[in-house]
């Protein structure tokens, strides 16, 4: 009864602490969703930003303010020169500082930072000068400035220059672009400031600045004197960078505080608007998120948390019914001697108080060490810990109770049969297969959207169809046992323990049909639960690659910013000669590194129709690599062995377009349905661009593909470019194109891996949008809650997997008790001393056989369920399957093992307990 006991207390305790860590979870899954190199609006960092005066008396203060927010680390400040972005050109030369040396001058910009000296890789210094600036190389070297010279600065661009003189404190080296300073180890300064926007150079707004460097006093006496306009910032990253959601409430909060303080005191005044005071923060956003997953995540293990607390003290009801099988003749000592059922209960209670002291302590040690292998978590908060032990407290008390009830309900029933009264039968197989199915209707039945798809009924059906499949199972089998003619010929000694067997299986025994379906739904049940959390995975893998794409996807304008070398657009003659052509470069697409390619979207029409259609356009010989393609033989990976045959099409249609002079049919994968034209493969549809129509021919039929929903047709860019001509988007613009031309084609950057985005991004100079990302896409509440409600299930189906193993061991232990002195007689009369065990055992054997087959069974009808009681909730492509892994079978076996080692350990200690003179007197 302890073990039992334990199992209420982890059922119950389990709640609060999963609910605590499934928010931290939930949380960090919100963090880890965040781009690598975000701006402050999206990270997890608070930046303040504004004006300064040369005193910093507002910056110091506001400084203060954000170092009092609970949860930030150390604050970083900067300041900035923006007073290019804030001027127009005036004259011949646009606003920005200068820098006058001996030989020339150098367009820079000032910045300044706590402690220069550390954030640079120093090249020279001058050991006399405490608050002189710091050139770069290039900049000293072109000048002639060398660490304690003194040089001027100057601000370009206006009618009366101020000029001031300041000295050379050293230099610094630069990175091979010779403008960016390098990063010493363990600094994060100049990588922070490329996320957030490098300086540009004042001349060449293409080329990042110069930069001045100086501390932040100095830095802003310099830009005073020369009238330069400076924007101070203040960031500040959370500390720990992996918080308790608890912890970012108090965060969000103060900072919430503090952006409507600075909204009330900021006033117009002189200030530009790009200048006044400001805060720049994801915190608040990423909070709201992690609270919604969590949310989500707690919903779905809501109903788990319950239906364990009730299987729990399902089990309690067994152990206590089984306690009162084998006190019988106190049960019926009790009933006749006129005891009352309540005493008789009551006196059950008192002496289960030291099991239920140490199951229960057992079962929140139990609890924690389930919560912290599902979830992952740090240690409970104190406030979790004490409403987790009053959980545990009540729950303990609950089972206590109904322990008790069933033995005065016992004790009551006792009383009835001296009485002379009939036992009431319940009918439960009957009672089993109307639940099952009105639970299962009711779940086939249930619209998409009006129900929750981690509800009750998706918890209650698998075990009640399983239950009411074995029942019924368990009781044909014995019943048809039952019809079967007897042997015709008397057993001899050695087939005696078969034909013994045999008897007692066709003897009608209620007892054996429960534990038969206990076992069966135990085994199907833990089955089951591992099968659901590796389907669910695959099932959140597949979507999240289907709708993001890659693990990251930028939009980069055009692909010739990444593919610098590649051919210009033909000049149309002046004459008005139409291109021919011959006359059209060939375009490419862009050479990436390997796990990075282009892509092109695009939403255009059907011609001769209203249907729409989005164009997905690849490159085939390098999509496969930059690609997610979701769980490894799932319905997404299924358009990766397609890609090499695509790029062979590829090549074809391309040479077949350029050699004719006219577009040719474009090789297509189509995603899903487009509308009602119900395209099947070698069907063909025409679609309008802003160019030329496109005809195009579908090569094969997908229900999902990265990056593609469905109504998405997936073509190769050489075949469906190159029917643009002159008008190919990979073209680099020939000279005098507008601007403002229309955007047809969406240009994306698919990356396998964040370092290689951020690389390819740096290399070409870029700043781009992130578009989504992988960890996005996985980080939506409804896969939230479902993967995070599927591995707290494999702790249900443990649990019910329990049940059935102690089903077997019990029914086990039962029928070594069942007859004693029978078997004894038995051996007497010649049978042998063993053939009464070895009978008990073939019994087990049937009982164990007949479990695992009706629970292969019953797996197999609820496997068409799957894709309802798997789905996630949001609906989309590719639809959930119920797939069977290694580990399910491998745990279906090991509970057969364990099953029939403790039903043989069961009957062995039974048979062993008393002696056969104990035994005759018992009988007597």
């Amino acid at each position: 009864m302890t073990a039992v006991l334990a199992l209420v207390g982890v059922a119950a305790t389990a709640g609060p602490l999963y609910a605590e860590a499934v928010s931290d979870a939930s949380l960090h899954l919100a963090l880890d969703a965040v781009p690598t190199g975000s701006e402050a609006r999206t990270a997890p960092v608070v930046r303040l930003n504004g004006g300064i005066e040369p005193e910093l008396v507002e910056q110091n203060r506001l400084t203060e303010a954000l170092e009092d927010v609970p949860g930030l680390g150390p604050t970083r400040v900067t300041l900035q020169s923006v007073s290019t972005e804030l001027h127009p050109k005036i004259y011949f030369d646009p606003v920005g500082p200068v820098l006058l040396g001996g030989r020339t001058r150098a367009p820079v910009r000032l910045f300044g930072v706590d402690d220069p000296a550390s954030r640079l890789v120093v090249l020279s210094r001058a050991d006399d000068v405490a608050d002189g600036v710091w050139l770069p190389r290039p900049v000293a070297e072109a000048t002639g400035a060398a660490p304690g010279d003194t040089v001027r600065l100057t601000l370009s661009g206006t009618p009366e220059p101020a000029v001031t003189p300041v000295r050379v404190a050293g230099t610094y080296a630069v990175r091979d672009d010779d403008r960016t300073p390098v990063t010493p180890p363990g600094q994060r300064l100049w990588g922070d400031l490329e996320n957030e926007g490098y300086p540009t150079d004042a001349l060449s707004r293409s080329l990042r600045a110069h930069l001045v460097v100086a501390d932040l006093r100095t830095a802003a006496t310099l830009a005073d004197r020369i009238d330069d306009d400076v924007l101070w910032s203040a960031l500040a990253p959370l500390q720990p960078a992996r918080p308790r959601l608890a912890d970012l409430d108090r965060t969000a909060a103060a900072v919430a505080d503090l952006r409507r303080a600075l909204a009330a005191g900021v006033e117009s005044g002189p200030l530009p608007a790009a200048l006044r005071p400001g805060i720049a923060t994801g915190v608040v956003d990423l909070d709201e998120r992690a609270h919604e997953l969590a949310t989500a995540a707690r919903r779905g293990a809501a109903v788990t948390t319950g239906v364990g607390i009730v299987l729990a003290l399902a089990l309690v009801v067994a152990a206590a019914r089984w306690s009162s099988g084998r006190r019988q003749r106190e049960v019926r000592l009790l009933a006749a001697t006129g005891r009352r059922p309540s005493a008789a209960g009551l006196l059950h209670v008192v002496e289960l108080l030291p099991a239920a002291v140490v199951g229960g302590a057992a079962g929140w040690v139990l609890a924690r060490i389930l919560v912290d292998r599902t979830v992952g978590s740090a240690s409970p908060s104190r406030d979790t810990i004490v409403t987790s032990v009053v959980w545990c407290v009540l729950a303990v008390v609950a089972a206590l109770a109904v322990s008790g009830v069933v033995v005065a309900v016992a004790t009551r029933a006792e009383a009835r049969r001296l009485e002379g009264r009939a036992d009431v039968v319940v009918p439960w197989v009957l009672v089993l297969v109307v639940l099952a199915v009105a639970a299962s209707v009711a779940l086939v039945t249930r619209p998409p959207d009006a129900g929750d798809p981690l509800g009750p009924l998706d918890v209650l059906v698998p075990p009640l169809v399983i239950a009411a499949f074995a029942a019924v199972g368990a009781r044909l089998f014995f019943a048809v046992l039952r019809r079967t003619a007897p042997a015709a010929r008397p057993p001899t000694r050695r087939t005696v323990a078969r034909w013994l067997a045999r008897r007692r299986l066709r003897s009608p025994d209620p007892g054996r049909e429960v534990a038969t379906t206990i076992a069966a739904t135990g085994v199907a049940m833990l089955v089951l639960s591992l099968a659901s959390l590796t389907s669910t995975e695959r099932t959140v893998e597949d979507r999240s690659a289907a709708r993001a794409g890659a693990t990251v996807v930028h939009r980069i304008g055009t692909s010739w910013r990444v593919d610098p070398d590649v051919a210009q657009q033909a000049k149309a003659p002046d004459d008005g000669t139409p291109l021919g052509i011959d006359d059209v470069p060939a375009a490419r697409s862009p050479r990436l590194p390997r796990g990075q390619s282009v892509a092109w979207t695009t939403q255009t029409t059907v011609a001769t129709s209203e249907e729409s259609v989005r164009l997905l356009i690849i490159d085939p010989t390098s999509f496969s690599g930059a690609a997610a393609w979701g769980a490894a033989d799932g319905p997404v990976a299924e358009g990766r062995s397609l890609l090499p045959g695509l790029a062979a099409e590829d090549a074809e249609a391309a040479a077949t377009t350029r050699r004719n002079g006219i577009g040719t049919a474009v090789p297509a994968l189509l995603v899903g349905e487009v509308g009602d034209l119900g395209l099947e493969v070698g069907g063909s549809v025409t679609v309008d661009t802003l160019n030329l129509p496109v005809r195009i021919t579908v090569g094969h039929l997908l229900t999902a593909f990265p990056g593609a929903r469905p109504g998405t047709l997936v073509v190769p860019a050489d075949a469906f470019f190159s029917t643009q001509a002159n008008e190919d988007p990979r073209l680099r613009p020939a000279l005098g194109t507008p601007r403002n031309r229309p955007v047809e084609f969406q240009t994306e950057l698919w990356s396998s891996t964040q370092e290689a985005a951020t690389a390819t991004l740096l290399r070409n100079g870029l700043r781009a949008d992130v578009v989504t990302t992988l960890a996005g896409a996985r980080a939506t509440p409804a896969y939230v809650a479902a993967a995070q409600a599927r591995r707290y299930q494999v702790a249900l189906g443990v649990v019910f997997g329990s049940l059935g193993l102690a089903a077997v061991a019990l029914a086990a232990v039962r029928l070594a008790r069942r007859s004693p002195a029978a078997d004894l007689m038995l051996a007497w009369a010649g049978a042998g001393r063993g053939s009464p065990g070895r009978a008990r055992a073939l019994e087990t054997v049937v009982v164990l056989v007949l479990s695992t087959g009706l629970a292969v069974l019953a797996l197999v009808l609820v496997r068409p369920m799957g894709g309802v009681l798997l789905e996630p909730g949001d609906g989309v492509a590719p639809a959930a399957v119920l797939v069977l892994p290694s580990s399910a079978l491998l745990a279906g076996i090991g509970w057969l093992v364990v099953s029939a080692v403790a039903a043989a350990a069961g009957m062995r200690l039974a048979s062993a307990a008393a002696t056969p003179v104990e035994v005759l007197r018992g009988e007597d």
